[in-house]
């Protein structure tokens, strides 16, 4: 899937034109699709080190701690969540 800037009038839908993604921009993509993958695997499998590893990842987190810490506080908020990734 893509996500495009659009016209949309009586005549239907058109994209706007799209330029080169920037190098940086295409890295900070890639690193959402993993941590996106991860937390699927996560969701399938019940992996809590894949979970994780998703939430650690997400470039808006970047960072193993806090990824630690919002996968407890899922975990605490939704005992769902919690039960599925402790294969219970």
């Amino acid at each position: 899937m893509l996500e495009v800037l659009c016209e949309v009038d009586g005549d239907g839908i058109r994209p706007l034109p799209v330029a080169p993604v920037e190098l940086g921009r295409l890295g900070m993509m890639s690193a959402l699709r993993s941590s996106e993958r991860a937390i699927l695997e996560a969701a399938v499998t019940g992996s809590r080190e894949a979970a994780w590893q998703g939430f650690s990842t997400h470039p808006l987190v970047s960072s193993p701690e806090l990824g630690r810490k919002l996968l407890e506080g899922y975990e605490a908020g939704h005992p769902q969540i919690a039960a599925a990734l402790s294969g219970r």
